[in-house]
This record gives structure tokens, sequence and C-alpha cells, in this order.
């Protein structure tokens, strides 16, 4: 391995499902010798960034891991036996390991709670304008989650142009670490929003269809932002492999022939330092 990654700065672990748990303990396995024998040091899952994002922090601040990931990453990781390998590794070399969720999902407790409560604090503590009311928007994320977009409280129009307008005036502030999250966090409200009010069908939470490129290009984005914002780390990327496929150009099934991966586009824009 040493020799097949020895320029490559993001190497992607897949699954082929999220059900088998001798593959998590196999990637575990993995993700340790790549920390220790080849100095990456970033875990990124396909969680979402302000969950994920919320754990770091909560685990800098004493939390145990165990608890952090439990309320961020999706449960059929956190919540499986064969997982909790990675995640004594993880409480046993925290002190050198950063994290990251590239998904622009809401995925755990953290973002359920919390997120728009914290998106309106910060916003408040910058002078940023959000023309929608936060219980409302409250609302509607509980909508969102279960695939709805509710327009009684907040149309659609309404939704897309008031954080659009949100996002120009972030992206203007101070660059930091807590501009670059929110930046990326209100881009993965947008894409959610247009995700659930313009799909036709969900044919399951574990099968990706050309309907998912919205997704998929988001987390291509959160990723790539990442590295743009971080440019000396080292990557693992912890996912599904129908996210981090590269050439699709072999599928004729006219249900997914047109979805575009994350892989695809991180591949392009990385070519040799993506594994």
């Amino acid at each position: 391995m040493k020799e097949e990654l020895k320029n490559v700065q993001v190497v992607m672990l897949g699954e082929k499902s999220h059900f088998d748990g001798n593959v998590f303990e196999m990637k575990t396995k993995i993700v340790k010798y790549l920390h220790q024998e080849m100095g990456f040091n970033t875990i990124a899952f396909e969680s979402g960034v302000y969950d994920v994002w919320k754990a770091q922090e909560n685990i800098k601040n004493g939390e145990n891991a165990k608890e952090a990931f439990g309320k961020s990453l999706f449960q059929i990781w956190s919540k499986t036996k064969e997982f909790q390998s990675f995640i004594d590794f993880y409480e046993a070399n925290k002190s050198n390991l950063k994290l990251f969720g590239f998904d622009n999902q809401i995925t755990g407790k953290y973002g359920e709670e919390k997120l728009i409560k914290d998106l309106y604090e910060y916003c408040n503590k910058n002078q940023v304008l959000i023309n929608l009311n936060q219980e409302d928007l409250e609302l509607q994320m509980e909508s969102m989650d279960y695939g709805v977009f509710d327009e009684n409280d907040i149309s659609y129009s309404e939704f897309k142009n008031s954080l659009s307008k949100t996002l120009e005036i972030v992206s203007k502030k101070q660059k930091n670490e807590e501009q670059f999250y929110w930046i990326q966090i209100i881009k993965n409200l947008l894409s959610i929003g247009e995700d659930i009010y313009t799909k036709k069908s969900i044919l399951s939470t574990f099968n990706t269809t050309a309907e998912d490129n919205i997704r998929d290009k988001q987390m291509a984005n959160n990723l790539l932002a990442y590295i743009k914002n971080h440019p000396n780390e080292k990557i693992i990327c912890w996912g599904a492999n129908q996210h981090f496929a590269n050439d699709m150009s072999s599928i004729n099934t006219s249900i997914i022939k047109e979805f575009i991966p994350m892989g695809s586009y991180v591949k392009k824009e990385l070519k040799e330092k993506m594994y």
C-alpha cells in the first residue's frame, strides 16, 4: 500500500452495502495502517457536515468519542457492534486525528436539535440577516427530514431566495474555520431543499439513481472545499461504493446511467491524488 498510495492525498474506502459488519472491521484496520504508517490524519464520513463538525468540537472539549459519534454519524455505523473498534481507535488517537462530514444531510441529534439555532446565533453575531422566521425554518427542517417540503409557512422560493442571500453575505465575511463551515452548511440546506422539492420518487434509502445527482454534487463540493481549506491534510473517506465510484460509463440501466457520483467530481479535480 505504501507504494500504491505514495503520492495520494485522498483515499476512499467504500462498502457495497451499509450492512456488512466485517467490512467495517476491515476498513478500521486499513484506517489504522494509513494513520500510523502513512500519516493520514483526517477521517471524512458520509455523514452531515454540521453533525460531524459538532462531534469534533465536543470531543476536543472532553466528550467521549462514542457519545459524539452516536449523535453525529449515521446509526448504520455508530450503533453497530462492528464499528466499535473504530470508535476505540479514534478515542485512543483523537489528539492526532481530525473529523469531517461530507454529506449534505442532517444525520444526527446535533443537527436535529441545534443546527438552526446555531445558524441564527452565528448570523446575529456577525450582522447577517436571515429573512426567515427561525421557528418556521425549524419546522420546515423537520418536514424535510421526512422527505417533504411543506410550503404552508415557507414557500420553496422564499426558502431558496433567503438562504441564497444569506450565503452571499456569509461568503464575504472574514475567512476562518467557522465561516468555512457555515458556508458549506448553508449550501447543504439549499441542496436538501432543492432535492426534496424536485425529487419525484424515492426507491430506497440505500439505492442511488440519477435523482441523487444533487446530493452527490454537493457532497463533492463539501469534500473539495475542505481540501482547499486544509491543503496539507491527508484524508480517508468512509462511505458507500456508489458515492465513491469514478467512471460510470459502463452502466446502461436507464434509472442510473445518468447518475454522477461524488467520486467523479473529486477524481476530475484531484486526478492521481485521489485513490
